[in-house]
């Protein structure tokens, strides 16, 4: 994996794999030079990439040459580096379609919308500011159509059975509603935990408004083995292939009730992290050799800061703070997390929950509300016919 350094530090040897620059880093044991460093990097992407091509045109989502991608952008260095891979492999396609027409090459039009979603609630009558940095990312890739949506767009999709969470505030603005919803949820993790399933959902949407064929997420190795044990920990282990692996992710409607939505179907869309096989550190790494300004990424230092407080810690932090560790010496062990959890089958469930829409475990729900004594007759009745999972259920009711 790879290890900071200096250009020239790695005991003057000779890349091992061009044999004729100067090694400037350490990957997966190897000492290589700069541009192979970033061909590793790129090569790693580019495979995920033909995976997913291959589904999607397999499950019909690619439709007369024309692939659309709909991308989440957090400015970290993970989905800061998915997107700087993606223009180097647009620009690779970009030749191959002036290419001649007299050979066998069909062209493939490609549109990719890098979606980031704002998740400051300012109070009210407070001035939201002009989105300088995306308007930055917007002009050094020019190539992309960038926009920034607020988390209050998850209020009113469909996606989310709304029937199943805490009433929203009546007669505030949607940054006031959802202030008062994670004010009053039982913890700091649970305020977290809502407010990423949201931008899950917010970013589904913008997919399928956009009639995209699938949604590209910039988890590496190291982050997903973090949701990996953070998802178990909050109890959504049974749903772990549907959050963690690669694959089509149905949309369900609740537009239409909770009685009827699982009768109508849902929508499906191809949700694929294209760095998965890499690590943080690693594109890290690739990001500063690669040339892109460091200024237009945020490092998410909040797992590196020392705690002050457990009270505002949340399981995601512990989890991703243990892991960023582990990688620095182990990283083997945080990869056989996820691949581990990539040879778990996932079939199509027959309930799903109506927040984190992934499958709902029945037996196991109603296993530990019997042993933790969660749920009453009451809540059950005034539940309905809304169903979450155990790990939304904790979340939401503590």
């Amino acid at each position: 994996m790879a290890e900071m350094a200096d250009v020239g530090s790695v005991d003057g040897r000779p890349c091992k794999r061009c044999k004729e620059r100067p090694a400037v880093q350490e990957i997966r044991t190897d000492a290589v030079c700069g541009p192979c460093y970033c061909s590793f990097i790129q090569v790693k992407a580019a495979k995920r990439l033909e995976v997913l091509t291959r589904e999607s045109r397999a499950s019909g989502a690619t439709k007369r040459g024309k692939a659309d991608y709909t991308v989440g952008l957090s400015f970290g260095p993970s989905s800061a580096a998915m997107v700087q891979l993606l223009d180097v492999f647009e620009g690779r396609r970009a030749e191959k379609n002036q290419r001649p027409p007299t050979t066998k090459y069909t062209p493939i039009t490609t549109k990719i919308h890098v979606v980031h979603v704002d998740t400051d609630l300012p109070a009210a009558g407070a001035a939201l500011p002009p989105s300088d940095l995306l308007q930055r990312w917007a002009e050094r890739y020019p190539r992309f159509v960038f926009r920034s949506v607020p988390l209050t767009a998850a209020i009113g999709l469909s996606s989310i059975d709304w029937a199943a969470l805490p009433t929203l505030k009546e007669g505030c603005r949607p940054e006031e509603q959802l202030r008062h919803l994670f004010d009053n949820l039982p913890s700091a993790t649970s305020a977290a935990d809502l407010t990423r399933l949201f931008v899950r959902h917010v970013l589904m949407a913008e997919a399928v408004r956009e009639a995209c064929c699938a949604l590209l997420l910039g988890n590496s190795t190291t982050s997903l083995a973090a949701l990996t044990l953070s998802e178990t920990a909050k109890g959504r282990a049974f749903s772990l292939p549907w959050l963690i692996n690669d694959g089509a992710h149905s949309i369900t409607d609740y537009s239409v009730g909770p009685e009827r939505a699982e009768e109508t179907g849902s929508h499906k869309m191809l949700v694929y992290f294209l760095v998965r096989e890499l690590y943080r550190n690693e594109l890290t790494t690739y990001t500063e050799l690669a040339g892109m300004d460091t200024s237009l990424i945020i490092e998410d230092t909040s797992a590196a800061n020392p705690i002050i407080s457990h009270k505002h810690q949340t399981i995601d932090d512990v989890m991703t703070r243990y892991f960023r560790e582990v990688e620095e010496n182990f990283p083997s062990v945080v990869a056989n997390v996820v691949r581990t959890t990539a040879k778990l089958s996932r079939d199509e469930p027959s309930e799903r929950c109506g927040l984190c829409g992934v499958a709902i475990d029945a037996t196991g729900n109603e296993r530990w509300a019997g042993e933790m004594g969660d749920t009453t007759d009451g809540e059950a009745e005034a539940q309905g016919s809304s169903k979450l999972c155990h790990g939304c259920q904790r979340s939401v009711n503590g």
